[in-house]
């Protein structure tokens, strides 16, 4: 299911995500950038709590390496 996320850091190679769901080592996440470059399939490499209802994903793109868009909330 499609979900709204909040990127907490970004690199070449992959992205540490907050998601409202547990996801498993190894599942596979469809990435959409708000700007930049076209949706990334990423592997997720590990999932942590963070707070309630809330968990850390790292997520790495193993076939390509993405230019990150820079957008600023105010």
């Amino acid at each position: 299911s499609r979900e709204r996320t909040l990127t907490e850091n970004v690199s070449p190679h992959g992205a540490r995500v907050i998601s409202q769901r547990y996801w498993q080592s190894g599942e596979e996440s469809l990435i959409t950038p708000l700007t930049g470059e076209f949706r990334q399939v990423g592997r997720v490499i590990y999932c942590l709590p963070k707070g309630e209802d809330r968990f850390c994903l790292g997520v790495e793109f193993p076939d390509r390496t993405v230019k990150w868009g820079v957008h600023s909330g105010v």
